[in-house]
């Protein structure tokens, strides 16, 4: 008994016949070493401690620091709160800030503050990234968010720690988003929001303007590639979305064969290299399987992991074509499409109403990501499981300028019930779907949603035109 693995053997087999699946082995292959390594959150604290120190050795001196707090206090969103932080000497204008420059200045990172409760889940709390100029009682407490909404209570043990702990300083306090999620909880509390839009163009002025050692720039150069890779703009990667459209269009049948393969107890769209070496081989061993079964398991599970980013990029590709289709036939005409893969190999399906099929900007979004939950999320599971996450957002920073003067997205937001966030990025409903599991049925209450507040915000737009 072979458990399945003659069976995938013979299609991989058959797919390695045709052109385009060879053309498909570069998708999920890293250009970069950096992106090897899967950077987190915490990797991206460490590297920005890094350049934001002053007196670190990457020789730039004082130069991410002084874009950061330039970018925290002139944002139109904070000047009023950093307004009201001079006027009472709770911080300083740029002006004195820079008067004798920011070199005094020591990065610190993940500064235990005591214990933080979220929930029902209490766990030792951490300040991310805590800058100090003692000579003259400044500071900086930097939170660190990637697509994740600042708690109120994190904020709080914060805020309560500073207060006992930093009673005679300046404190500037910084929510750093890099997904734009809205951080309005951490406004209310007076805390100043950024993107990460400081950061890119100090790696990219840095690197073009040569401020930096050879290898420095050569390592911002890198950093750079990674935070803000595209496909689109990649050669290296030229066509390959085209590509996996008409490969999972002409092998339907064999991808719904192949989303129930099971190779000894795992599906075969779990097999990667580390459940390959870590689980199939050791599990085999234990197992009385001789002759030519074991043969096909071993070669089978060798396939699966050599193909894995293939295989799921198919798989992935497959059901968004599928889900598109589903809306298409239930809705002709009413929505339009855009997908995308990420910098960690995710799939993002856009969906907006025709209406808006003519403009460059995606202001109101459907957006159907495959994600990774993690173990803890779900009990019954040994491995995090892939599923979808479904967003109904608002994204007016996608408006174009003409739309922003015209006070288009606060037009928009009013229909949403939101007052104005940094980036007015508004999410109106979530949800979260088995990745293999979802159907164009699972999105029709968003649909329904999409389209009921574009046609609000429409007539907003039109009355406000």
């Amino acid at each position: 008994m072979s458990y399945g693995a003659d069976q995938f053997v013979n299609l991989i087999q058959s797919w390695m016949g045709d052109a385009r699946f060879h053309q498909l082995v570069r998708y999920g292959q890293e250009r970069h070493w950096i992106s090897a390594t899967g950077l987190r959150e915490t990797n991206h604290s460490d590297i920005l401690a890094w350049l934001l120190d002053p007196s670190e050795g990457h020789g730039l001196g004082d130069f991410f620091l002084r874009r950061l707090l330039v970018e925290a206090t002139t944002a139109d969103d904070n000047v009023d709160e950093v307004a009201r932080l001079v006027e009472k000497d709770k911080w300083l204008g740029l002006a004195e800030l820079f008067a004798d420059g920011l070199h005094g200045f020591q990065v610190g990172r993940e500064i235990p503050c005591g214990e933080v409760t979220i929930g029902k889940k209490t766990e030792k709390g951490y300040l991310d990234l805590l800058l100090l100029d003692r000579k003259r009682k400044l500071a900086v407490l930097i939170e660190r968010k990637a697509s994740r909404l600042a708690h109120d209570q994190q904020l709080s043990k914060y805020e309560t720690w500073l207060a006992t702990h930093l009673k005679q300083y300046k404190v500037l306090r910084i929510v750093s988003d890099t997904g734009l999620v809205d951080q309005s909880k951490a406004r209310a509390r007076c805390w100043l929001i950024v993107d990460d839009d400081w950061l890119l163009d100090g790696l990219r002025a840095a690197v073009s303007q040569n401020r930096a050692s050879e290898v420095v720039c050569r390592r911002l150069a890198d950093y750079l590639a990674t935070v803000q890779w595209s496909e689109d703009s990649d050669p290296y990667y030229s066509g390959i979305e085209s590509d996996l459209d008409v490969f999972a269009a002409e092998h339907k049948s064999e991808i719904k064969e192949l989303r129930k393969m099971r190779i000894l107890d795992i599906p075969v769209r779990r097999l990667n290299v580390r459940s390959f070496m870590g689980t199939l081989i050791p599990n085999l061993s234990h197992r009385k399987i001789r002759g030519p079964g074991k043969l096909a398991i071993e070669k089978a599970g060798e396939l699966a992991s050599r193909y894995a980013a293939v295989i799921e990029a198919v798989l992935d590709r497959n059901l968004y074509n599928t889900l598109r289709a589903g809306i298409e036939k239930e809705y002709p005409g009413e929505f339009a499409f855009w997908q995308r893969r990420r910098r960690s190999g995710e799939q993002e399906m856009w969906i907006t109403t025709t209406a808006y099929e003519d403009r460059d900007a995606w202001p109101l979004v459907l957006e159907v990501r495959q994600v990774e939950s993690a173990a803890d999320d779900l009990a019954d599971e040994p491995e995090p499981i892939a599923r979808t996450r479904v967003r109904l957002r608002l994204h007016s920073k996608a408006f174009e300028d003409d739309d922003a003067e015209l006070n288009a997205p606060t037009a928009v937001l009013d229909v949403f019930k939101r007052k104005k966030t940094s980036h007015e990025n508004v999410t109106l409903r979530s949800a979260s779907i088995r990745k293999d599991e979802l159907v164009a049925k699972d999105l029709a209450d968003w649909l329904k949603d999409l389209r009921r507040v574009t046609e609000a915000a429409t007539a907003a737009l039109d009355k406000n035109w």
